[in-house]
């Protein structure tokens, strides 16, 4: 998967939705010329420093899609649809150093791309208390295909998956007894556990039981709560980097 960054400023981006149209001047055509039918396309307002998307290009890149935008101004075009609709990044520039990408960066790789659709896919959920609501329990498919109990637990695995971090899902954990993570990583050779159901007494007490097995085996463990899916990329590359890995 590989995608793009198109810029625009207050002035120009109405026209870009209403042609459904974006554009570059000559200094960035080769950009536009690698840009090709079904890339994702971000689009970053400079004046508001908000990064806009997700969008996938219906068209190669190509000259003068419609001559006349923006005045011939920019001329180098790619038309485009809604992928996903998604409420505006802010403070883009921001986000996207701290992810490594450049707003001048020729060509989105696939871990740029995913990483940008997590952080969107993250700024949909407004509250935690409306966490449930919008993301039901039940069985869920992922990614990479692990048939997971709930949409948290769903993010999770897709964002490890994203980033190429080798994970099993509901692992029995060491010793006698029947108790399973919710996902063991080998590379770390850590456990994770999503707590979704706080304040619950009878989930307290298990909660509570659990615990008690990973400090007395020894076990390195990641907790994370609803939160924290508020969050997550940077949630977890934080939790990450403070384990060795062994």
């Amino acid at each position: 998967m590989r995608g793009f960054i198109f810029t625009c400023s207050n002035r120009t981006q109405n026209e870009c939705f209403e042609r459904k149209l974006f554009g570059m001047h000559d200094k960035y055509k080769y950009r536009v010329l690698q840009v090709r039918k079904g890339d994702l396309l971000f689009l970053l307002n400079t004046n508001r420093d908000e990064l806009m998307g997700i969008y996938q290009a219906s068209c190669d890149g190509r000259k003068d899609i419609e001559p006349d935008a923006w005045n011939g101004k920019f001329p180098w075009q790619v038309r485009f649809t809604i992928w996903k609709e998604c409420k505006p990044l802010l403070n883009a520039r921001e986000k996207l150093r701290e992810l490594g990408i450049h707003e001048w960066i020729n060509v989105l790789d696939g871990r740029q791309v995913n990483a940008l659709i997590e952080l969107f896919m993250m700024n949909r959920i407004e509250k935690a208390e409306d966490f449930e609501q919008k993301y039901p329990i039940g069985a869920i498919k992922t990614e990479d295909g692990h048939y997971v109990r709930s949409r948290a637990e769903a993010l999770i695995d897709n964002w490890l998956y994203s980033q190429g971090i080798i994970h099993a899902y509901e692992q029995r954990l060491p010793g006698e007894s029947e108790v399973y993570c919710d996902f063991y990583l080998p590379t770390y050779n850590a456990y994770i556990e999503y707590w979704g159901l706080e304040g619950d007494p009878k989930y307290e007490k298990r909660k509570r039981e659990k615990l008690k097995i990973y400090s007395q085996q020894g076990l390195r463990l990641i907790e994370l709560n609803k939160n924290d899916i508020l969050n997550l990329g940077d949630v977890l590359r934080r939790k990450l980097s403070c384990l060795k890995r062994s």
